[in-house]
């Protein structure tokens, strides 16, 4: 058992390693072109006064002036390096859990951590601290004996990376998943006093943030702090710019691009995405409450409300980033991860019981022949895994990456391998 555990863990690795490979050649190459959106999102600052999103690149530019070098290197830095952390938590969530098919695939699904590698410019934006943070935050509520004391980590944590990005307020509900599973009768009152306090001063925040957009002018100055890491139409084109947009300017952006415009189909590919990427989910979840309705539990919630309520309830909360934003595919793609972190989680704090229905799915298939079955389990996992993705923006047509590495593989077999070819191979 412990030398298939270490094969395991030893090919988890190699996958692992090689899907980090991948994000940070992405990273270098937005670092190498200056990327308008992958780059100055994370310049954003506070040298045209307060604006929304600015945290970071004020940081980024206090190190730049004390250091005496440009200001995107901290980009490249810091990315580079949450990046890696995130591969890191990852690894150790997930490696002691049992990779059946049915794990393997809500885990490997291409809405999930391989999201990045298909569609290269979701690579390092903003939403991956939300991500990594749920990862950190999960390992500090287990560890910690009160748990209702975790929300002041909250109380910390959420007003800086809301000050680096106000999308990161719809996952908060995540959070509460994950603290209110551990309410029992001795700390119910004091979780939900400070929960509502908590709740009370990111409203404020938040009502703050959405009043300090940014004018030409602001767009301008930011611009000429960051000379050298952005592009010469900074002033017109990227994240910067996205400041001035109002919401009105971003929904009716929405449906002249996504709903009814030159991008319509993409609101059918993100329905269809949704689909497909949430249903082994959804049915694993569903299948294993009622294998568990009898099982004890000191949790009040739990034996009030069916558990899957406070998994897949905090989805509706991040709505409105689909009718205010067009890169729809981001916030699936997180939404789907930290689904997916919380149910794994249930299941890991024993909050789910899952021997019941891996045996009876045992019963089920002990008279299929091992080989075939084996087999089989691998084509559905590799179909299922690599043979699809949603675009993250502005597509009307579902990807899928095993077809683009078969043509890069052609085109590149088809061209003497130059630099340029070599370097359009991973594009």
């Amino acid at each position: 058992m412990e030398i298939v555990t270490a094969k395991k863990n030893k090919l988890l690795i190699f996958v692992l390693a090689a899907a980090l490979f991948g994000c940070l050649s992405y990273v270098i190459r937005f670092y190498n072109n200056n990327a308008h959106y992958e780059v100055q999102d994370w310049l954003i600052n506070y040298q045209a006064g307060f604006v929304r999103r600015g945290l970071s690149g004020e940081i980024f530019l206090f190190l730049s002036n004390l250091f005496n070098v440009e200001v995107k290197l901290f980009y490249l830095i810091f990315v580079s390096a949450i990046v890696i952390y995130f591969f890191y938590l990852i690894y150790n969530f997930i490696k002691d859990v049992t990779f059946n098919l049915i794990n393997t695939i809500i885990i490997f699904c291409p809405l999930s951590i391989f999201y990045n590698l298909f569609d290269s410019k979701s690579t390092g934006r903003k939403e991956i601290i939300v991500i990594v943070f749920l990862l950190f935050f999960i390992n500090f509520i287990k560890k910690i004996k009160y748990k209702e004391n975790s929300i002041y980590l909250l109380s910390i944590s959420f007003p800086i990376l809301i000050l680096m990005h106000e999308s990161v307020l719809f996952y908060l509900p995540y959070f509460f998943s994950v603290i209110f599973i551990y309410i029992n009768e001795e700390n119910k009152n004091k979780m939900f006093v400070l929960s509502f306090i908590f709740l009370l001063g990111i409203s404020l925040l938040t009502y703050i943030l959405f009043t300090y957009g940014a004018t030409s002018e602001q767009v301008k100055i930011i611009c000429d702090s960051i000379k050298g890491s952005v592009r010469d139409n900074c002033y017109t084109s990227g994240s910067i710019v996205e400041l001035t947009r109002n919401l009105d300017i971003a929904y009716a952006d929405v449906l002249d691009r996504n709903i009814n415009g030159i991008w319509k189909g993409f609101l059918k590919i993100t329905i269809i995405s949704i689909i497909i990427g949430f249903l082994p989910i959804i049915l694993a979840s569903s299948f294993l409450y009622n294998q568990n309705q009898n099982y004890p539990n000191s949790n009040i919630i739990i034996k009030t409300f069916n558990y899957n309520l406070f998994l897949f309830l905090p989805l509706l909360p991040t709505l409105p980033l689909y009718l205010f934003t067009i890169d729809w595919g981001r916030w699936v793609h997180t939404s789907y991860i930290m689904t997916m972190i919380v149910f794994i989680f249930y299941t890991k704090e024993n909050f789910i019981l899952t021997n019941l229905t891996y045996k009876n799915l045992k019963n089920i298939t002990n008279n299929i022949n091992f080989y075939i079955k084996k087999f089989a389990t691998v084509f559905i996992i590799i179909i299922y895994c690599a043979g699809w993705y949603m675009p993250f923006c502005c597509n009307i047509y579902i990807k899928s990456p095993l077809l683009k590495f078969y043509k890069n593989t052609t085109r590149a077999l088809n061209k003497s391998m130059t630099t340029d070819s070599v370097i359009d191979f991973f594009k």
